[in-house]
């Protein structure tokens, strides 16, 4: 599957995506563009630099890797999830991508990732490793020899809620 790969490196290049983005990642506010922005501007220092991935088919955008590097210490950097500060992260982050793109998307960051050849790590935490597009990454990067450490991390509670406030007073018991 050929898709077009754009490499998004700071804030006002990644507003004409906005929209697109949104619909991508649907209902899910962390992950949209008006949570990693805020976040972005929370949490980005001089030695951060943002490398958000768009994977566009034709002129649709079918996924995104929300990431950044960190340049500490050495010239190579670490490279992180948008939403993950090291201290403070947005739990079950991953690659967005429609359904039919997951894998396609996940092999595709791997293989960007490995062209780089210019980061010493990667630190993705509170991933949701079962998701297919951030399992083929993993697979990629395993089939090459590199390791992969996942553990799993503290539980994270969510619930359903209904759809208005209505139907929500009215299941209290």
């Amino acid at each position: 599957m050929l898709l077009q790969i754009t490499e998004v490196d700071h804030l006002e290049a990644w507003e004409p995506w906005a929209t697109r983005w949104d619909e991508l990642v649907q209902d899910r506010p962390m992950r949209s563009t008006t949570w990693l922005t805020e976040w972005w501007e929370q949490f980005r220092t001089p030695h951060k630099r943002l490398g958000v991935l768009m994977f566009e088919h034709g002129k649709r955008l079918v996924g995104a890797a929300p990431i950044y590097y960190v340049f500490a210490g050495g010239k190579s950097p670490i490279v992180r999830l948008l939403g993950d500060s090291g201290n403070i992260c947005t739990d079950h982050t991953t690659w967005f991508a429609l359904p039919d793109y997951r894998e396609a998307v996940g092999i595709k960051v791997a293989r960007w990732l490995l062209k780089k050849h210019s980061w010493q790590r990667l630190h993705w935490e509170y991933v949701d490793v079962q998701e297919p597009a951030m399992a083929a990454t993993l697979a990629v990067f395993r089939k090459y020899g590199y390791p992969v450490h996942d553990a799993p991390g503290e539980s994270c509670w969510s619930i359903d809620l209904p759809s208005d406030w209505d139907d929500y007073l009215s299941g209290l018991s």
